[in-house]
């Protein structure tokens, strides 16, 4: 119901310009993370299994082309479709923030004392990572498929 009310009042090339600016910011976000997180494998092991830089890329590249479709095209006037780049859109910015307190956490940790003795927990946030990438594949897939049942 929600976002059926945010699509009807967000134009839809609005809400695209929000993926798209917020995958940017990500990508860079995941790419910082992975370089301060040093030796934690677990982590590394995360964002490759769970592919997240790839889908995040692949869903701004279809964001874009969607960007840049006549207005009067089926796809760029469907509730449907408005909705799922609503869902997706809150999604990234779910994760957006999960990648910024595993970030802030680590970079926290790294000026403590004697920190190279100790591990910083970021477990949650890792679980949140793996079950946010879950639901954006999943929301994806549903964009794809409504999109090619225009």
């Amino acid at each position: 119901m929600f976002y059926m009310i945010a699509t009807k009042f967000i134009p839809i090339n609005i809400l695209a310009e929000g993926i798209i600016k917020i995958s940017s910011a990500l990508v860079n976000s995941i790419y910082y993370l992975t370089k301060i997180s040093d030796d934690d494998q677990e982590l590394k092991k995360i964002l490759a299994t769970t592919d997240i830089m790839t889908d995040i890329l692949l869903i701004k590249s279809f964001i874009d082309d969607h960007n840049n479709l006549p207005k009067n095209d089926k796809i760029y006037n469907s509730n449907s479709v408005s909705n799922c780049i609503k869902s997706l859109l809150d999604i990234l910015t779910e994760l957006e923030a999960n990648i910024a307190l595993s970030t802030k956490k680590i970079e926290e940790h790294k000026k403590l004392w004697f920190s190279s003795y100790r591990r910083y927990d970021i477990s949650v946030e890792k679980e949140s990572i793996i079950l946010n990438s879950s639901i954006l594949k999943h929301r994806f897939d549903m964009l794809l498929k409504i999109s090619n049942n225009l």
